[in-house]
C-alpha cells in the first residue's frame, strides 16, 4: 500500500453507514468490520484520488485526525487482503 495507491469499495463488499462509521461486510468471507468514520472516505472511495490526496483534502476540512495518517495505509492494506477495498 503506497499514498499513490487509489481506494475503492471491493466488488465483493457493502458498506452500512452507522452512527460509529459504517460497518463494511465481505460476501467472500462473510465477515464484518467495524469501520471508524474518518476511515468511511478511502473506503467508499471511487478512485478518482489518490490516498494521499484524499488525506490531505480531509485533513485541511478538519475530517482526518492527526494520529489517523500514520495507521491510514497499514488499515486500508488490512482491508485489500480482507477483500473489503481494491487498490489500484
Amino acid at each position: 500500500m503506497r499514498w499513490d495507491n487509489r481506494t475503492r469499495l471491493a466488488r465483493s463488499a457493502a458498506l452500512r453507514p452507522e452512527p460509529f462509521g459504517a460497518l463494511a461486510y465481505t460476501y467472500h468471507e462473510r465477515r464484518l468490520f467495524f469501520i471508524p468514520p474518518w476511515l468511511v472516505p478511502f473506503v467508499e472511495g471511487t478512485g478518482s484520488e489518490t490516498i494521499s490526496e484524499m488525506a490531505q483534502r480531509l485533513a485541511a476540512a478538519g475530517q482526518l485526525p492527526d494520529d489517523a495518517l500514520g495507521k491510514l495505509l497499514p488499515l486500508l492494506e488490512g482491508l485489500r487482503r480482507r477483500g473489503v477495498v481494491d487498490v489500484d
